[in-house]
């Protein structure tokens, strides 16, 4: 189940400092605020977002926070009638509705988020789901996931997610005339990385 993204990210993992800093790339001019400025500062950040989000894509899980809508076309009957929410971490369910009457928003008191499992599952409370569907799509959840900066909103990034990000922007920022788009790869040192936090099989 692939989910639809329907709030991106606001802020990025990095900051143009702290990317410049691994880069050992200094600023070249100082504005009358005192901030400095590098002329490669937009493509940095944009090779940041785009290691950020392929590391995503590889772990199976959000580095930022995201809202996210998956949809089902009828509640499952077995394994205690969890649905699995992708691109955890979840950090809350903003709704659940079933259909597309008025009265098609679910009441939370009828679900729970079990937070605890890999990935994370929205379950009914009492072991089945009350409303009975079978439609295309007509289930809809939509919820928030993604680490954050302050471990008192959520879970916190691992360090090591984060080093191998910046392994991954160093590696193209060196390379980033002679890189192949269709070859993209990860570099061994990231993978090392990024492997024991893995959720899902996404690219090699």
């Amino acid at each position: 189940m692939t989910p639809k993204i329907v709030l991106e990210p606001t802020e990025e993992l990095l900051t143009i400092d702290e990317c410049r800093l691994h880069l050992r790339v200094d600023p070249l001019e100082i504005d009358s605020d005192d901030v400095g400025t590098h002329p490669d500062d937009e493509l940095i950040m944009a090779l940041q977002t785009a290691a950020r989000e392929h590391c995503e894509a590889f772990l199976g899980l959000s580095l930022v926070p995201y809202t996210y809508e998956v949809a089902l076309s009828s509640f499952p009957a077995d394994n205690d009638g969890a649905i699995e929410l992708p691109m955890g971490p979840v950090t809350g369910i903003v709704s659940v509705t079933v259909g597309t009457e008025s009265d098609a928003l679910m009441d939370p008191e009828g679900y729970v988020l079990d937070d605890f499992s890999v990935p994370n599952r929205l379950l009914p409370v009492g072991g089945s789901w009350a409303s009975a569907v079978d439609s295309t799509n007509a289930i809809r959840i939509i919820y928030t996931a993604g680490y954050e900066a302050d471990i008192s909103d959520g879970q916190t990034i691992p360090k090591t997610i984060v080093q191998a990000i910046k392994l991954l922007l160093a590696d193209w920022y060196k390379h980033r005339e002679d890189t192949d788009i269709n070859d993209v790869q990860i570099p061994n040192g990231a993978l090392s990385l990024l492997r024991p936090h893995r959720i899902r099989l996404g690219m090699a």
